[in-house]
């Protein structure tokens, strides 16, 4: 849909005006350039009969030097007549390519008459208004041009003054040319916003023009992006009088210049000397990657700098970066005093809203931070960043997640629309859709995350899980299986069995199996963040006990049944419903636990395991994560302190089946845990232990050694090490502490 971020105050004298319309259908990827590129660059500014535009030909002549940069063809015309702005558009429109990228710039007078834009020649000799359509270019018409060429990808930009210097009543006409909204798959931008006006700078090129080449010019910046920043920067070196507008209903991704291997950074010399505000966007940039980077007092400097500028806007930009810093180091109290202040100064700003929320909910009072994220988020505030906007749904969309799934995929389908680069909203949009049966979809979303970071391991390890959701929908014997099984244990969990009788072996370990339970996700208490890490966690788990080969329930029916049964994350957390659940899955070991952000802002899962026979709490432990969040890590670091544990209080035992010289069978099998290469004492019964007359034990001596060979479901096949007596039936075997 159109977005506009609203209008400025109107200016003084003969302004001029930019009209971008971007209609992009192919070109997505970062070779350069793989597509046919076109441009018609027309500069009028000695006119004959209307006030002359000297600055007019200088943004011609340096957009031209620009686009020739990017990999266009220009057709460069200056103080162009009517018949040769109609002759270089016709030939303009004909050399467009099937799939290639046409590029129309006017710099001269544009005026409106009824609804329509013109486009005015240098030698036009118009006097009156109703003469304009019979001696000026209808942009009409040039749109339709560019409609019929066989490409699909056109851009058409008209820098022209706002002023109709042909108008006889000051009121008619006056106005501006007439806004455009953006068809599908197209961008229209303006200078500034409609029925304003635009400045011409101070040097010899428009300032929207510095600022529109300067940001063309960054090595694979979305076109959107472009906008967004040349907006913020105009803003600033107007000191707010001019406000650049645009309308987008973009499908496809567009850059000028590459970035990636392609891209030769070192020939993007800037054409034109960037305005100031240039520098100071960087400066704000350059301290909030230093924040992401946990480098707090350095970037803490470069806010301060920003303080200390004279103009209140950029002020303020710098004292949210201090209050963001005040955040990350975990003084929520001093965050929230600086941004009341900025509030109470400047109550537009979604950034200082968002910071506030945050700070309140790292503090507890999630509640209280409602409103203050929902004017983060809303409309009725703006953020100096794209992506500061953004941020503020994803974590508008973390609040809503539990309550209103719905509301939450909005939240973060918006926060994608405003940057499209997000990692956090395509992961969390992804999660979201998952959740929701709609996998196909967040493959797709988690894809595009993936390429943006390649090194992201928590985008890798959503996008196995959701594959692998895919592959059990397209397996409808499975599903038939898990639903068949899920409505077996909802009925055990609502009506439990009686316990079953005691084993008459009791010295033979049981099979052993495991259930991790969903873990408690405390991560996101300051709302912003990705979501799903829980999921991945115990996804992780369970695959990391199966490899060390145990027993583990499946996540999937795990889930089913909590769903089926609806257990809330409180009842999860209740130790009488985990045994039972346990009892229900006859898993002998249930793990359950947490995730939380530590005091140094790495992520520490504390978890525990509880016997449900016994329930009795075997391990109480905690893990920390030592770099880039993994989840992989971090479950094979809670995976080996569960195998320990197991080890150590719940050894293998069982008996032999059968020996053969140099060969023996026991009752262990695949189901117990046991692997090749696993070794067995063979123990025999000694001399008893007595206590007056009574006879309370055996001493067991350890008479032989077992090495499995082969591993069977029921049972294994070991040697006997050398030196070993005559093994006999039954005997008993304990694994050998290694």
């Amino acid at each position: 849909m159109p977005t506009s971020p609203g209008n400025a105050p109107p200016g003084r004298g003969c302004g001029r005006w930019v009209l971008l319309i971007v209609s992009l259908l192919c070109w997505a990827g970062a070779a350069w350039p793989a597509d046919a590129r076109f441009a018609l660059v027309i500069g009028n500014a000695g006119y004959a009969n209307a006030p002359p535009l000297p600055n007019a030909q200088n943004d011609a002549t340096a957009v031209a030097k620009v686009l020739e940069r990017a990999g266009f063809k220009v057709d460069l015309r200056l103080n162009a007549s009517q018949k040769q702005m109609q002759e270089a558009i016709s030939g303009f429109g004909a050399r467009l390519e099937k799939d290639g990228i046409g590029l129309f710039y006017f710099a001269g007078h544009g005026v409106q008459i009824r609804g329509h834009n013109y486009l005015v020649p240098v030698s036009a000799e118009i006097r009156r208004e109703d003469e304009v359509p019979a001696r000026a270019v209808d942009v009409q018409q040039l749109l339709e041009r560019l409609s019929g060429a066989p490409n699909r990808t056109n851009v058409v930009i008209l820098d022209a003054c706002r002023d109709n210097p042909f108008a006889r009543d000051p009121k008619a006409g006056s106005g501006g040319l007439s806004a455009l909204d953006a068809p599908t798959g197209s961008l229209i931008a303006f200078a500034t916003a409609p029925g304003s006006v635009a400045s011409d700078g101070k040097g010899t090129n428009g300032l929207y023009t510095q600022h529109l080449l300067a940001n063309i010019e960054r090595p694979g910046t979305p076109i959107e992006e472009v906008f967004k920043r040349v907006r913020l920067g105009v803003r600033l070196d107007s000191n707010g009088a001019q406000i650049p507008w645009e309308s987008t209903s973009l499908e496809r991704d567009f850059s000028f210049f590459p970035e990636g291997p392609g891209a030769n950074r070192g020939a993007l010399a800037p054409t034109l000397p960037p305005p100031p505000a240039v520098e100071l966007i960087a400066r704000a940039e350059i301290g909030y990657d230093l924040v992401r980077q946990g480098k707090l007092a350095d970037a803490e400097k470069q806010f301060r700098l920003l303080m200390g500028n004279d103009h209140p806007d950029v002020a303020l930009m710098g004292r949210e970066g201090l209050a963001e810093v005040l955040l990350a180091r975990g003084d929520a109290t001093a965050a929230l005093k600086e941004v009341g202040e900025i509030i109470a100064k400047a109550p537009g700003r979604s950034t200082a809203y968002l910071i506030r929320a945050r700070a309140l909910a790292a503090s507890g009072r999630v509640q209280d931070a409602r409103p203050d994220l929902q004017m983060a988020a809303g409309s009725k505030t703006t953020a100096d960043f794209w992506w500061q906007k953004s941020n503020a749904l994803v974590a508008a969309g973390n609040l809503q997640r539990k309550d209103d799934p719905k509301a939450a995929a909005q939240s973060y389908e918006q926060a994608l629309h405003e940057n499209p680069k997000s990692v956090d909203a395509l992961s969390n949009l992804a999660v979201a859709l998952n959740e929701g049966g709609d996998a196909r979809r967040a493959a797709a979303l988690l894809e595009k995350a993936q390429a943006l970071d390649p090194a992201d391991a928590m985008t890798a390890a959503l996008l196995r899980q959701v594959r692998d959701s895919l592959a059990e929908q397209d397996d409808r014997a499975r599903q038939k299986y898990i639903d068949d099984t899920v409505a077996e244990l909802a009925a055990r969990f609502r009506a439990p069995a009686a316990r079953p009788a005691a084993n008459a072996d009791d010295w033979t370990s049981p099979a052993l199996a495991l259930t991790v339970l969903p873990f408690q996700d405390n991560l996101n208490a300051s709302l912003t963040g990705r979501i799903g890490f829980d999921g991945l966690v115990q996804q992780a788990l369970v695959r990391e006990l199966q490899q060390r080969g145990y027993t583990v329930v499946e996540r999937k029916l795990l889930d089913k049944l909590v769903a089926e049964i609806k257990l809330g994350s409180s009842e999860l957390a209740d130790p009488d419903t985990q045994i039972k659940l346990g009892r229900v899955f006859a898993a002998r070991l249930m793990v359950s636990g947490s995730l939380a952000h530590d005091s140094g802002g790495m992520v520490s899962a504390a978890y525990r395991a509880i016997d449900t026979e016994t329930t009795r709490v075997q391990l109480v432990r905690s893990e920390r994560s030592t770099g880039p969040v993994d989840p992989d890590k971090l479950a094979a670091a809670m995976a080996d302190a569960l195998a320990k544990t197991v080890k150590e209080k719940y050894p293998l035992k069982g008996r032999i089946v059968s020996a053969d010289p140099g060969s023996a069978i026991i009752n262990l099998g695949r189901k117990q845990g046991v692997v090749a290469g696993q070794s067995f004492n063979v123990l025999s019964r000694g001399e008893p232990i007595e206590l007056n007359g009574r006879v309370l034990g055996y001493k067991d001596s350890k008479v032989a050694q077992l090495t499995v060979s082969s591993v069977d479901e029921l049972f294994s096949t070991a040697r006997i090490a050398p030196g070993a007596p005559a093994l006999e039936k039954n005997q008993r075997v304990i694994a050998r502490d290694e």
